[in-house]
């Protein structure tokens, strides 16, 4: 009685240690690895494309071929005016926070003529401080470290992107012919059961993926909109920026919102349509996040929230941004995993949200 418990045991703690060995991997080899998880991810999203091309009598292999140029045009395309817009954002700077210094001498002067808080505050001083710390961020050693570094570090998913096209050449054509490849190399019932388990990988996966960035790219779209009625500058650069966080749960909204909603209010210093700036983009978040994306993805996601940010904490430390936005994909595909070995299916019942 006493021996199946200790075996199984001895397994949970292989198997721990067996994926912390995994995570360290792939910490020390990132740079390789995380282009071909983003390949892997992309072939999901491009694959229901190119069925659609087969359907009307396009062989598979030009099929895919067209889409991936279609797709390496989109992406150059996006990358170049990204980057145009960040240029001129940096060009932008030095005005910007000027414009900032002003705003903020101006609140210093008005709490100053405030009674009960001018004892508890030194405006001269904190005046000095402020243009102290601007004078060094306006040299070329604080600028780079702290306007390019955080840009280095928003574009780091992009670093790999030589391997992360090359790799998709190569993954675009397979991942029809993936679970055949699996049948024919195993043909027991260990073959049946990991087949299985692969296609169900591949279904939520490439649901998730696909219904993600259609969601995704809606919004960002329909914000572009926005910003442009409101006049806000590098419109481009803040609705791209509300496209890729929308990929992170929770907190890519807030962050994208925030960082165009004040450089609306820096440029036109008025709450009240800032405001309505806010309300207008947070509109079509929550439109999209409460009745449309439920009806997509909650049956390939399925994750406590908890088991979300803490995924998104854990994968984040390891890859940095790339994590973030793999956090939640990645362990979808673990849980899946997970369910379908029974000395593991505890795990898989308590990060699961159903």
């Amino acid at each position: 009685m006493l021996k199946p418990f200790i075996l199984k045991n001895i397994f949970i703690i292989l198997f721990i240690v067996l994926i912390g060995i995994i995570l360290y991997f792939t910490y020390i080899a990132q740079a390789v690895i995380v282009p071909i998880i983003f390949s892997f991810f992309t072939a999901f999203l491009l694959h229901p494309i190119i069925i659609k091309l087969t359907k009307l009598r396009i062989p598979y292999w030009l099929s895919a071929i067209i889409v991936y140029l279609l797709f390496l045009i989109f992406f150059v395309i996006i990358i170049t005016t990204l980057t145009v817009s960040i240029i001129n954002l940096l060009n932008y700077m030095p005005l910007l926070i000027k414009t900032i210094q002003s705003k903020f001498d101006y609140v210093l002067n008005w709490l100053n003529n405030i009674d009960f808080i001018k004892e508890f505050i030194d405006a001269q001083k904190d005046k000095f401080i402020l243009n102290e710390n601007i004078s060094n961020l306006m040299t070329l050693t604080n600028f780079n470290r702290y306007i390019l570094t955080p840009l280095n570090f928003i574009f780091s998913i992009l670093r790999g992107y030589i391997i992360y096209f090359i790799a998709l050449i190569f993954i675009i054509p397979v991942v029809d012919i993936i679970p055949e490849k699996i049948m024919s190399a195993f043909k027991d019932e260990y073959g049946i059961k990991l087949n299985n388990i692969l296609n169900d990988i591949i279904s939520k996966i490439q649901n998730y993926v696909f219904a993600k960035f259609i969601i995704s790219l809606v919004v960002g779209i329909f914000s572009l909109v926005i910003c442009l009625v409101f006049k806000i500058k590098f419109a481009f650069l803040w609705a791209t920026l509300i496209f890729l966080l929308n990929f992170i749960p929770f907190f890519g909204t807030f962050i994208a919102l925030t960082l165009t909603i004040l450089m609306h209010f820096i440029q036109y210093q008025s709450i009240i349509f800032s405001l309505l700036l806010y309300a207008s983009l947070m509109t079509i978040q929550v439109i999209m996040e409460n009745f449309i994306q439920p009806k997509f993805i909650s049956d390939s996601v399925n994750l406590s929230p908890i088991v979300i940010i803490t995924s998104i904490l854990i994968w984040g430390y390891i890859w940095g941004l790339s994590g973030i936005l793999l956090a939640v994909p990645i362990t979808s595909i673990i849980n899946i995993i997970f369910s379908n070995i029974s000395s593991l299916k505890p795990i898989s019942s308590i990060i699961s949200s159903k």
